[in-house]
């Protein structure tokens, strides 16, 4: 499993931005216009929301995070019932360090 760390949460900008996609872009290949809002929650969520307008409507994106610490994700993860069998700073393997923003754990059921 892969989650952001609190290091991410700590260094989450909240920011309003907008932009006019004049030849399409990352959220359609129409032109359209994009509000951007990024928004920190307790205890260590994040919201970056997405408002697309083109021609066809408008459209909403939501995409929420939780971030962890080390310590936290593995309560959870031992409420449950896992066992820990490996932590590193990501998927690719590097080595753990509370300084990265994501986490990496692999748990056995």
């Amino acid at each position: 499993m892969d989650v952001f760390s609190t290091e991410k949460y700590n260094s989450f900008l909240q920011t309003r931005t907008w932009e006019v996609c004049s030849n399409g872009g990352f959220w359609s290949n129409e032109k359209y216009v994009a509000f951007y809002g990024n928004y920190k929650y307790s205890p260590n969520v994040t919201l970056e929301q997405t408002s697309i307008i083109k021609d066809s409507g408008v459209f909403q994106y939501y995409i929420w995070n939780t971030c962890f610490t080390k310590e936290t994700l593995i309560s959870e993860a031992q409420e449950a019932g896992f066992k820990l069998r490996g932590v590193w700073a990501d998927v690719a393997g590097s080595v753990y360090s509370d300084k990265t923003f994501t986490l990496a754990m692999l748990f056995e059921k």
